[in-house]
C-alpha cells in the first residue's frame, strides 16, 4: 500500500474513533425548547381560564416547570463559560471570537430570563389576572426566540468544534459533571432530561447510568414529574 494512502487511512480512523459524543448536549438543548413551548402555551391557557381545581393544577404545572427550566438554563450556561468554553479556546484558538458571541448571547438571555421570573412570579399566584398571565406568555414568547436562535447557532457552529477537538478532554469534563451531579441530583435531572425526550437520546442516557437508577428514576421519580405536569403535555 502506498505511504500516502496508509497515512489518510490511519487519519480517517483516529478521526473516526476520537470524535467526541455529544449527546447530553443535545438532550438538554432538547429538554430547554420542550420547556420553553409549554410554559408559552400553558401561560395563554391560564389567562382564559376560570378559577377552580383544573386552573389549580396548571399553576402547579406551570410552577414546576420553570422552576426546573430556570435552574437548569442557568446551571447549563454557567457550564459552558466557566468550563467548556475556555476547555475549546485552548483546543482550538481559532474559536475564541465564536466563543465570545456564544457567551454575548448568553447574556442577552439572561436578561430575558430576569424578565421572565418577574412576570411569572406575579402569574403564578392563587388568582392570576388576564394581563399577568398574558404579560409572562409574551415574556416567555421572547425568552423562547431568543434561546431558540442561540441554540441553533451553537449546535451548528460550537459543537462539530467540540466533537473534533475535545476527545482528550471530555471523558474529564462529563466526569466532573457527575461528580457535580451526584446521585440525589439524578433524581431530579433524569427526569427532566427524560420527559418526552428523543427515543434515541433516551435510549443513550439509559446505557450512561447504572441500570438499577435508570429503573427507578424512570418508574419512580418521572412517572412523579409527569402525573405533575399533566395539564401542561395535554395542551
Amino acid at each position: 500500500m502506498p505511504v500516502g494512502v496508509a497515512r489518510m487511512l490511519t487519519v480517517t480512523a483516529m478521526t473516526t474513533t476520537s470524535r467526541t459524543d455529544v449527546t447530553m448536549m443535545y438532550l438538554i438543548h432538547d429538554a430547554i425548547r420542550r420547556d420553553l413551548d409549554r410554559l408559552e402555551d400553558g401561560l395563554h391557557q391560564l389567562a382564559s381560564m376560570h378559577a377552580g381545581p383544573r386552573r389549580r393544577a396548571l399553576v402547579a404545572a406551570l410552577e414546576r416547570t420553570w422552576a426546573d427550566l430556570d435552574h437548569y438554563l442557568h446551571h447549563h450556561h454557567v457550564t459552558e463559560d466557566e468550563h467548556l468554553w475556555p476547555l475549546l479556546r485552548r483546543a482550538c484558538p481559532l474559536t475564541s471570537e465564536l466563543l465570545d458571541d456564544l457567551q454575548g448571547e448568553h447574556a442577552a438571555v439572561e436578561t430575558l430570563v430576569r424578565d421572565c421570573r418577574s412576570a411569572m412570579a406575579r402569574a403564578l399566584t392563587s388568582y392570576p389576572t388576564f394581563e399577568d398571565a398574558t404579560r409572562a406568555a409574551d415574556a416567555m414568547g421572547a425568552l423562547r426566540d431568543e434561546l431558540r436562535r442561540h441554540l441553533a447557532h451553537e449546535e451548528d457552529a460550537a459543537l462539530p468544534y467540540v466533537v473534533d477537538h475535545l476527545s482528550a478532554q471530555w471523558p474529564a469534563f462529563e466526569a466532573q459533571q457527575r461528580k457535580d451531579t451526584g446521585l440525589s441530583g439524578l433524581t431530579r435531572l433524569l427526569p427532566w432530561l427524560l420527559d418526552d425526550a428523543d427515543v434515541v437520546r433516551a435510549d443513550w442516557m439509559r446505557d450512561q447510568v447504572p441500570a438499577a437508577v435508570f429503573a427507578v428514576v424512570s418508574a419512580v421519580f418521572l412517572r412523579r414529574r409527569q402525573r405533575t405536569l399533566g395539564p401542561l403535555r395535554e395542551v
